[in-house]
């Protein structure tokens, strides 16, 4: 998903490959420090906020919901963070 998010999100494929190679497999984690988990809540609702006006959430399309929520700034360890700007950029230090 959060590749398919980067091509939506229009990075060009080449950089997007490298995203995918660098992530290697998927792997979960279950030790989450609270700001992690309140950073999530917040995420949470804006996601709420937008899929709430959709008749059926099924209708809803997962990369566009995905776009629209990362465009909001959010706080990182109290510094300003526009989600999508971040990824982008690291995205393209990938080398």
């Amino acid at each position: 998903m959060f590749i398919a998010c980067l091509a939506y999100d229009g990075i060009p494929d080449a950089q997007v490959r490298q995203a995918e190679l660098a992530l290697g497999a998927v792997c979960f984690d279950t030790a989450t420090d609270r700001s992690v988990q309140s950073s999530m809540r917040v995420a949470m609702w804006d996601l709420l906020a937008h899929i709430e006006w959709i008749p059926n959430v099924m209708l809803g399309n997962p990369l566009s919901m995905n776009a629209r929520v990362n465009e909001r700034p959010a706080t990182v360890r109290g510094k300003l963070v526009w989600p999508k700007r971040a990824m982008v950029e690291l995205v393209a230090s990938l080398r």
